[in-house]
């Protein structure tokens, strides 16, 4: 292959590329008319590391309640604040500090009846560890 056969096939591939990264995905083409308020519950909450999902709006602000697997009930963190992600329609974004632990969760709508969640969890012992988990939620009502 000579060098103006590999740049022009390069070339066609990326154009392809470019292309397809700017498709919508068509689960999510109406996700400005969804909003994330409702109870939500994760598909595989030991894996995730979240259980359940309460987004409500609270004084004209969306707040998210969020509950982790324990033993014998569910621990609840507590509520705080989404936030948009600006350039993401249907993303919110909110930090969570615990004992050990800073957590940045991403909510996602996928759908009228699923949210992706992504939780950035950074350890604060001083070792800087840290870990991403993702997961999906369910509408529960």
């Amino acid at each position: 292959m000579t060098l103006r056969q590999y740049t022009t096939m390069s070339g066609a591939l990326l154009l392809g590329l470019m292309a397809a990264c700017q498709t919508p995905h068509p689960r999510v083409s109406n996700v400005s008319a969804l909003s994330p308020e409702g109870v939500w519950v994760s598909k595989d909450s030991k894996q995730l590391g979240v259980s359940r999902v309460k987004v409500s709006v609270t004084d004209g602000v969306l707040v998210a309640g969020v509950w982790a697997p324990c033993v014998p009930k569910d621990c609840y963190w507590g509520e705080s604040r989404l936030a948009p992600v600006k350039n993401a329609v249907g993303t919110y974004a909110v930090t969570w500090e615990h004992r050990m632990f800073h957590r940045r969760q991403t909510i996602r709508i996928i759908d009228k009846d699923a949210l992706e969640l992504e939780t950035e969890s950074s350890v604060l012992n001083g070792s800087g560890a840290s870990y991403t988990k993702r997961g999906v939620l369910l509408r529960l009502e």
